[in-house]
């Protein structure tokens, strides 16, 4: 049984400052729990703090009060150097729009993160090169962003997501430059995933594909609605 615990959040709470009197609450007290292996997928409307809530797990944010523990690490009071350190080593990030850098090639692309963590040279592009063997893509590591299909883009920044060995995943909308069967082949992908251990939370305003995981949550005005059966989306 998977038990270790991956994310948790208790009574989370955000909020931005729009003027000196005036502040807009977005996450009004979120629990959430995410173990090894879970493939969550996370609903709601535009605005309703979805993307609030992955950075803050994703150590790009702070928030006001509450707690977040991200791999047995509470981010409450860390330093700049240790946030850091949380978002290289804990968390893989996948994005609707893949994000790759234009001027660089498959296999230098996914060494993006091997390099920002110190791993340079051979076994940096050997890494590389089994990782972009594991989406499959290896033939294509020498091909620059603009030579690949949409899928094969957002197969490539897995490959960089993968680079350092983090446990957790946070994809925002992962499928939504893709189309449908390309899509499902994302999410094959991530199964392959949560079968080894990683844990993913999905944010996704498809219901075919919020289906494919093994719990969903629904989050709307801010606040982490009960977990919805799959049957009744």
């Amino acid at each position: 049984m998977n038990e270790k615990l991956m994310i948790k959040c208790e009574e989370l709470h955000k909020s931005f400052q729009i003027t000196k009197k005036e502040e807009y609450k977005v996450l009004k007290g979120i629990n959430l729990e995410i173990k090894e292996g879970d493939f969550i997928a996370l609903m709601g409307p535009s605005g309703s703090g979805k993307s609030t809530l992955l950075n803050i797990l994703g150590a790009l944010i702070d928030y006001n009060s509450g707690d977040t523990v991200v791999n047995g690490k509470s981010l409450q009071g860390l330093n700049n150097n240790e946030l850091t350190a949380i978002r290289r080593n804990e968390v893989g990030w996948i994005f609707q729009d893949f994000n790759l850098v234009t001027n660089l090639t498959a296999v230098e692309n996914v060494q993006v993160p091997l390099n920002l963590a110190g791993k340079v040279g051979k076994k940096s592009k050997e890494r590389a090169m089994e990782l972009l063997k594991k989406v499959g893509l290896e033939n294509w590591a020498g091909h620059f962003p603009d030579m690949l299909s949409g899928g094969q883009q957002q197969r490539v920044a897995i490959a960089r997501a993968l680079a350092n060995d983090p446990p957790i995943f946070l994809a925002d909308e992962p499928t939504g430059n893709l189309d449908t069967e390309t899509g499902a082949d994302i999410i094959t992908l991530f199964k392959e995933l949560t079968s080894e251990g990683k844990a993913i939370l999905m944010v996704t305003h498809d219901v075919d594909l919020a289906q494919a995981a093994d719990k969903v949550y629904v989050l709307r005005d801010g606040r982490l609605e009960q977990e919805v059966l799959k049957e009744e989306i």
